[in-house]
């Protein structure tokens, strides 16, 4: 989900914050009322923005995306990827920055 944007929901950007809202409770495994009890927004509010063309306050969809952004850094901490045979880990930000 693209958190460090500024979120302004028009329609076009509705339709990608939702898009983006279903994948990310996929890929954690999370259902409506788990992300709502997560994030202290109403489960129905959540559903209401997934099934009709409602668009969240700012205040909403703030909530929803600090929620979702802890649950994949959490998700990530644990996960090891092992690197294919001959390749090397890509740089870090501050090796490409020296």
């Amino acid at each position: 989900m693209r958190y460090n944007t500024v979120i302004a929901l028009g329609t076009i950007e509705y339709e990608f914050f939702r898009a983006d809202l279903k994948y990310e409770m996929k890929v954690l495994g999370l259902t409506q009322r788990k992300l709502g009890e997560l994030s202290g927004v109403d489960h129905s509010s959540i559903s209401r923005l997934l099934n009709t063309d409602r668009t969240p306050n700012l205040e909403l969809a703030i909530k929803i995306c600090k929620t979702l952004k802890e649950r994949r850094e959490r998700r990530l901490k644990f996960v090891r990827v092992p690197l294919p045979v001959g390749t090397r880990p890509l740089p870090t930000l501050k090796e490409l920055t020296r």
